[in-house]
């Protein structure tokens, strides 16, 4: 009975940190989406980076999402950079900014 109750306890947990990661996820994408639309980009490539945050490694915290991007202009020059959503203080639930550091 015991064990039963344990693995259920379990589950709902990991049921639980699946649903955040996916709401963290994508709150950042559609912020990112956003920025995309607002500054004339396409987003070619948008990778969430978890640990290797470029520029924004000590300027990050766990309520910020941080892509590696690859965009293109509206003259059809492509850049590359790392985009940070969300305010440092208070992530993306609170503050709907796009910071982004380009590589060149």
């Amino acid at each position: 009975m015991q064990t039963v109750q344990g693995i259920a306890a379990v589950a709902f947990l990991l049921v639980i940190v699946g649903a955040m990661l996916s709401l963290h996820m994508n709150r950042g994408r559609s912020l990112l989406d956003r920025w995309a639309d607002e500054n004339g980009y396409e987003i070619l490539e948008a990778d969430y980076r978890w640990m290797l945050r470029g520029p924004f490694f000590f300027r990050s915290n766990d309520k910020n999402a941080v892509y590696r991007i690859t965009v293109r202009d509206l003259e059809g020059d492509v850049r590359r950079g790392y985009a940070r959503c969300g305010g440092f203080w208070f992530g993306m639930w609170l503050s709907p900014d796009v910071t982004v550091e380009w590589d060149d």
